[in-house]
C-alpha cells in the first residue's frame, strides 16, 4: 500500500501484563483501530510482550502499516530509549492499561498522576511514553 507522506503516526503501547489471548483487550484494541483510516495512519509500537505484540498483530491484520521499535536488551535504560523513539515518531500516543488492582503488586499509574491525569489504572511504561510525548490518552482495558 502506498502511504501518504502526511500519514498520521499513532503510537499504541501498553501493559506487558496483558496476555495475547485476552479477548477483552483484543476487542478494545480493535475498537481503537477502527477509529483510524488504514490509508493515512501508521501504527507505531514497541514490539514488547503483552499489549505491544497484540496491537501489532491486530493492526497488521486490519491492513495498517506498523512500525515497531523492539528493545535491544533488557532493563529500564534500554526500554526508555525504545519508548523515546516511539514518542518521537508518533503524532499522538495511546496507552492501554489495566484497571488499578488487576495485577498484584502493580501500583497506580504515577506517570499519569504526575501529568495531572486520571491515574486510576495500573502503571505502565506506555503512560511514561505518552507523558513524554505530551499528546496522549489512556484507554483502560475493561
Amino acid at each position: 500500500m502506498i502511504m501518504s507522506s502526511s500519514a498520521k503516526h499513532i503510537g499504541m503501547v501498553g501493559s506487558s501484563k496483558v496476555s495475547l489471548d485476552n479477548e477483552v483487550a483484543r476487542n478494545v484494541v480493535r475498537r481503537e483501530l477502527e477509529k483510524f483510516d488504514i490509508k493515512d495512519t501508521v501504527i507505531v509500537s514497541g514490539a514488547g510482550n503483552g499489549m505491544d505484540s497484540m496491537i501489532a498483530q491486530i493492526a497488521k491484520a486490519f491492513g495498517f502499516t506498523v512500525i515497531e521499535y523492539p528493545a535491544k536488551g533488557y532493563g529500564w535504560a534500554v526500554y526508555k530509549k525504545r519508548n523515546e523513539q516511539i514518542a518521537e515518531k508518533s503524532d499522538r500516543v495511546i496507552s492501554f492499561a489495566l484497571p488499578f488492582g488487576s495485577t498484584k503488586g502493580v501500583p497506580k499509574c504515577y506517570h499519569c498522576e504526575n501529568a495531572k491525569r486520571d491515574d486510576n489504572h495500573e502503571k505502565t511504561a506506555g503512560c511514561w511514553t505518552g507523558k513524554l510525548h505530551g499528546n496522549y490518552e489512556v484507554v483502560i482495558i475493561q
